[in-house]
């Protein structure tokens, strides 16, 4: 009785297992994807998948850096150039996905209190304060102790950089455009 308990949950077990396992791509971008449904066309050049929402998506192979269905080896389509080998393209893109969980409260915050002090000091000119903090603050890279990057490689703290400021630079920008209309908004009430 306990074996048969066993086998049924043995099972069990390699079923879910199963029905959960994902394809993965990988884009040049950067981002990772779980995937179903992974097809590859006669010629390679497309790759057909299924996002998670269901919808059946193509994408140029030229776009891609790998391609891994579930329970088989990785595929890659990235070609190596003189700058960017295999290996460095990988450790790059392995910097852009940890970026992703990159936070950047203090460009969002800064941006803000500029957005909404700037209508306060040049009055109609104010839209430029923000917009210079934004585009300057987006072209300083991340600091090495902020991006948690001990014994990472050089082409790791490049795609981390990359993606970093990015980031940093929509986040100042959203900020000080909220900021910009709080100040506004702030300002026309006070002079009423």
């Amino acid at each position: 009785m306990i074996l048969k308990k066993i086998i049924f949950f043995l099972i069990v077990s390699l079923t879910i297992t199963l029905a959960h396992a994902q394809d993965e791509i990988w884009l040049l971008s950067g981002e990772k994807l779980k995937v179903s449904e992974l097809e590859f066309s006669d010629d390679n050049l497309l790759v057909r998948y299924k996002n998670e929402k269901g919808k059946t998506k193509l994408v140029s192979t030229k776009d891609l850096f790998s391609a891994t269905p579930a329970g088989d080896k990785e595929y890659i389509f990235y070609t190596p150039t003189a700058e960017m080998s295999l290996d460095n393209m990988k450790e790059y893109m392995s910097g852009e996905v940890a970026a992703s969980s990159y936070k950047s409260a203090g460009a969002f915050i800064s941006a803000l209190g500029i957005g909404f002090a700037s209508p306060f000091l040049v009055g109609k000119y104010a839209p430029i304060i923000p917009l210079a903090f934004s585009i300057g603050i987006g072209q300083v890279n991340p600091k090495p102790t902020k991006l948690s990057i001990d014994g990472k490689s050089e082409y790791y703290i490049k795609g981390y950089s990359h993606v970093a400021k990015r980031k940093r630079l929509v986040r100042s920008f959203v900020g000080g455009g909220i900021g910009l209309i709080g100040g506004f908004t702030t300002a026309y009430f006070i002079s009423k």
